[in-house]
């Protein structure tokens, strides 16, 4: 139950109808005790099978971060919590090098988002991954929310070709969603103070600035009270020609 009550809360500061006092007393006074852990409670991390060194851990927290060398095999961790009851997670963070081009779009249950680049040719918009030197061409960000949402960030990576119509920042409206949008020498960010359930469409304009082959870049939006609520975009090749 306290779990339940906090991931309804875990990306807006608002409790409903639900009195904030007595939800934060019920929290602290029920149930078994979080952050009550014995000098000895240590999760258990194996890799392989073969018990993890682990050097340092967090006094209040039990908190504790170890790297692995790098292996060409697949391996597997397993994490046990420790006796008593408390709250125990971890998780496997992996970094490589990689094309750009080829980063695929990454979603989950609360966010997603898709990135499309559209001209207007014979009067209608339409999704192309070539262009010619000198067209406008405008930017279509589709953010998918299950639930609300309070201080989301995009942030969208411009192709290197490209330069923003409207240079300066300001505030731009969705329907009912208010966005301030800055650009930078490498991508635009959105910042919505207030995004409800819903599917909205957030787009800008680009000019084609210089011509040859060029990654389209991503575009990432995450929720900045639960970070970890996160989505970008897939990547591909475009090409500007003469």
């Amino acid at each position: 139950m306290r779990q339940w009550l906090v991931l309804q809360t875990q990306a807006t500061a608002d409790l409903g109808a639900w009195n904030p006092t007595t939800l934060v007393s019920a929290i602290l006074s029920t149930g078994s005790h979080w952050t009550e852990l014995p000098s000895d409670a240590t999760a258990n991390v194996t890799v392989d099978g073969t018990p993890l060194t682990i050097d340092k851990v967090e006094a209040a927290t039990g908190a504790f971060s170890e790297r692995l060398a790098p292996s060409a095999k697949k391996r597997t961790i397993k994490f046990t919590r420790p006796e008593g009851g408390q709250v125990a997670y971890g998780s496997v963070v992996t970094a490589s090098t990689r094309p750009l081009s080829s980063v695929k779009a990454r979603g989950n249950d609360q966010l997603s988002i898709t990135k499309r680049l559209l001209v207007e040719r014979n009067g209608k918009w339409v999704e192309t991954d070539k262009f010619s030197l000198g067209e406008r061409v405008r930017v279509q960000l589709m953010v998918k929310a299950s639930c609300n949402f309070e201080f989301v960030t995009v942030n969208d990576d411009r192709p290197a070709a490209f330069e923003p119509v409207d240079q300066m920042p300001g505030w731009v409206n969705v329907s009912v969603v208010r966005a301030y949008r800055e650009n930078s020498d490498t991508h635009t960010r959105l910042f919505i103070n207030w995004l409800p359930k819903g599917t909205y469409y957030l787009t800008y304009d680009m000019t084609a600035a210089y011509s040859g082959t060029f990654a389209s870049g991503t575009a990432t939006v995450q929720s900045q009270y639960a970070p970890e609520l996160t989505a970008r975009s897939g990547a591909e090749t475009v090409t500007v020609e003469k």
